[in-house]
């Protein structure tokens, strides 16, 4: 005979299938996780600019009233109006 079981070969198939079957599984279950991790870190950094969007927002009014406050106090002294000078906001 001198030649190789059908049985041998067969088992070494199924054996090299089933760690590429196995393999292939966990490359997708991996992807998947990592695909999951990185769409909550887009929502989560989607969120805190968000937040930051709405403190620019927020500083640059209260920015634009104390500009407004400055100019309303320098036309006060210019005029040279007395004391008090006009209510801040």
């Amino acid at each position: 005979m001198g030649g190789i079981d059908t049985g041998i070969i067969v088992a070494a198939i199924a054996a090299v299938g089933g760690v590429v079957v196995a393999w292939i599984k966990w490359r997708t279950d991996h992807e998947a996780n990592s695909i999951a991790v990185l769409k909550v870190l887009v929502e989560e950094q989607g969120e805190q600019i968000d937040r930051l969007q709405e403190r620019v927002d927020r500083l640059e009014s209260e920015l634009r009233g104390e500009k407004d406050y400055t100019a309303s106090l320098r036309d006060h002294i210019y005029k040279q109006l007395p004391p008090p000078p006009p209510p801040h906001p």
